[in-house]
């Protein structure tokens, strides 16, 4: 919570080793509290907003069923956050 911005303090855990994508999740939901969405750089944005994990598209290693594509991942965070607001 000592990070100076969200992607340093994001790197920075990455790069202490150990179960490196749970303690970035961690982290980065910690610092995202602290910082706020915006301080989430633009091309981490991009990478997540643009991911459809498709059988047969370049790149693709372990293809994912559509409703798990992250591709609404803003829409899913909106609604769930309007549901909390609300007291469900």
């Amino acid at each position: 919570l000592h990070a100076p911005s969200l992607e340093h303090g994001v790197c920075d855990t990455v790069m202490r080793g150990g179960d490196t994508d749970t303690n970035a999740a961690i982290a980065g939901a910690l610092l995202g509290a602290v910082h706020g969405s915006d301080a989430i750089p633009e091309q981490w944005r991009q990478a997540v907003l643009s991911c459809r994990p498709e059988q047969g598209r370049p790149g693709v290693r372990r293809p994912r069923p559509r409703p798990f594509w992250p591709v609404d991942a803003l829409l899913v965070a909106r609604v769930l956050a309007e549901l909390g607001s609300m007291g469900h």
